[in-house]
């Protein structure tokens, strides 16, 4: 009976504290006002406010910006993602659906987001055990003989080396985001895991 609750009282009122568009007036983001207080940030830092309700500095956004043009801007047709944007435009289909249809197909466990969602809990996870004092190694060989497979964000499913991590190691230096301790715990996963 709880849910017909729950449901009955949000039939007409959407209890949210992302924010509300005020027609004709306003629109207020994480208690922001987008246009004026909002109105000069990146697209990036919209986002991520959106997602997590927090700022982040210039160099954080800068960094997450830039990485994903290289983790993400691949022209190359044999990915099926791309392969479906391409199809949806010769179709003559409209931006907003190729670009929809290509992004539904790369929703897979070992890419895309579900990799990404995966790989943060994983770091997450032993970053708690390391910090416990369990080693890195061992961590690791416990992970791969009870899952039988690498864990998610690692490694790549036709090659064995990601072309990205030298280009994002440097963008990270540059922009000196690369001091953080998850980033460090990653590298060294990546490098137990070699």
């Amino acid at each position: 009976m709880q849910e017909t609750n729950q449901l009955q009282q949000a039939e007409d009122n959407w209890v949210t504290d992302l924010g509300a568009w005020f027609a004709g007036e306003r629109v207020v983001l994480r208690g922001r006002d987008l246009f004026s207080d909002l109105s000069d940030q990146s697209w990036m830092s919209i986002w991520m406010l959106s997602i997590t309700g927090r700022t982040f500095s210039d160099e954080l956004v800068e960094f997450w910006s830039r990485m994903w043009v290289i983790c993400t801007s691949f022209p190359e047709p044999r990915l099926w993602n791309n392969r479906v944007g391409a199809l949806s435009g010769s179709a003559k289909t409209t931006a907003a659906l190729a670009v929809g249809a290509a992004t539904a197909v790369s929703e897979a466990k070992s890419y895309g987001r579900q990799a990404d969602v995966g790989a943060y809990a994983f770091i997450s996870k032993v970053k708690k055990l390391v910090d416990s004092g369990a080693s890195l190694g061992e961590i690791l060989e416990k992970e791969m003989k009870v899952k039988h497979e690498v864990p998610p964000g690692f490694g790549r499913p036709i090659i064995s080396v990601d072309e990205r991590i030298p280009p994002v190691k440097r963008l990270a230096e540059e922009l000196g985001t690369s001091k953080g301790a998850h980033y460090k715990l990653a590298l060294a996963i990546d490098e137990c895991l070699i």
